[in-house]
């Protein structure tokens, strides 16, 4: 597994929206969510600058939010996932 500083660098948006996350929640709860996606509950996934991490919703999920290269971003509603 990659080390916390080397994701940072490689993912900063994403690196910046945790951090925001953990300031509005609290790092007990985020951190715990992002552990569990790490560990293969659908929880949290993250993908930016070509690097993944952490397990992707395979179902239920309506929307996901995506970055542009301006960094901006855009909700993109999903496939039906559902049966």
């Amino acid at each position: 597994m990659k080390k916390k500083k080397q994701l940072r660098d490689e993912m900063p948006t994403i690196a910046a929206w945790i951090d925001a996350m953990v300031e509005a929640f609290g790092k007990e709860e985020i951190h715990g969510q992002i552990r569990q996606g790490l560990t293969g509950a659908p929880t949290f996934f993250a993908s930016e600058n070509g690097h993944m991490v952490g397990t992707p919703v395979t179902t239920g999920a309506r929307y996901r939010v995506i970055w542009d290269q301006q960094d901006r971003a855009s909700i993109d509603e999903m496939e039906d996932r559902h049966g």
